[in-house]
């Protein structure tokens, strides 16, 4: 009779059970991306009065585009003091290397041709301070795309950033991101230290993408507590501490959370989708990192002891 109790089961009844297995098996797979991406809260502390779920309107899943905020960039498209063209045969951080002194370098590879990024220490004397005893540290970017007669590389955009000479270590880091076949270039500047003071420091961020016309813009430019970054398919993702656990553990740690995607504007700008969760990215989830640059510190109280990162 076992034979034919297999034989009798309802045909419905089996394609409704299978139906609800894959849709099982989707959940669990999704969930299981997201977590690549989001840290896990279970780690956290007490919720006892942290919202658990995002806190938008309708159903809580529903995005909120709106322009990215590039108000921050450190990029403009002016005359700098010093714009060289290198003679190279296509866009190579090791050619470069050969040149001129580099501390970061990356190439994005994108549908509208290839750009590439490149940063520099300037000259800096920590004697040289301003009124309140601060010395800072200078450094200098610009990106290039290629360009003939001759074979060259061209600088068409150019940067700036510095940090205070304090005992905060930070580090420059320089990711690529593949969205949609091409690739986008993301600085990212923070602490080393993830158990320092988040704000102690605040985390800054730009992102550059080559624009529909074939030349290299800033797209997105945030600043933030603890500010982290990913890929997620074909978006940016970021979170940034809005606030910390409670001393006692009766609040878990609470952040603002943004998806970043390219509009369908012509000007080739992005959108930023703003929300907020008790989840954290994971730092450099889904990216390749480029290179990295790591800003010289002192030791609390001088400005003559250096330290290591």
């Amino acid at each position: 009779m076992g034979s034919s109790a297999e034989a009798m089961a309802d045909p419905g009844t089996s394609r409704s059970t299978n139906r609800v297995i894959l849709a099982v098996v989707v959940v669990v797979s999704l969930v299981a991306g997201a977590a690549v991406v989001f840290g896990d809260r279970g780690a956290g502390s007490g919720t006892a009065s942290t919202p658990t779920s995002t806190t938008t309107p309708g159903d809580g899943a529903t995005p909120m585009p709106r322009p990215a905020e590039t108000s921050m960039s450190w990029f403009d498209h002016a005359f700098g003091v010093e714009q060289y063209d290198f003679v190279m045969d296509e866009l190579s951080c090791d050619s470069l290397d050969e040149i001129i002194t580099v501390d970061l370098c990356g190439v994005a590879a994108t549908d509208r041709g290839d750009f590439m990024l490149v940063g520099s220490e300037s000259y800096w004397d920590p004697r040289e301070t301003d009124n309140d005893g601060v010395s800072y540290i200078p450094f200098q970017l610009s990106a290039h795309v290629m360009r003939d007669s001759p074979r060259r590389a061209v600088g068409v955009l150019d940067g700036y950033d510095e940090k205070a000479h304090t005992a905060n270590v930070a580090r420059l880091d320089l990711y690529s991101a593949r969205l949609a076949g091409s690739e986008v270039l993301i600085l990212h500047k923070h602490l080393t230290d993830d158990g320092a003071d988040a704000y102690s420091f605040w985390d800054s961020l730009q992102i550059l993408s080559m624009s529909p016309s074939g030349a290299p813009q800033v797209v997105a430019t945030y600043d933030g507590a603890r500010l982290k970054v990913a890929r997620d398919g074909d978006a940016i993702v970021l979170s940034s501490l809005r606030y910390r656990s409670s001393a006692t553990g009766d609040t878990s740690p609470w952040y603002t959370n943004l998806r970043l995607v390219p509009s369908e504007r012509p000007d080739g700008s992005w959108d930023e989708s703003p929300s907020s969760s008790g989840r954290e990215v994971v730092d450099g989830a889904g990216m390749r990192l480029l290179d990295s640059y790591t800003f010289p510190a002192t030791r609390r109280g001088t400005r003559d002891e250096p330290i290591e990162a």
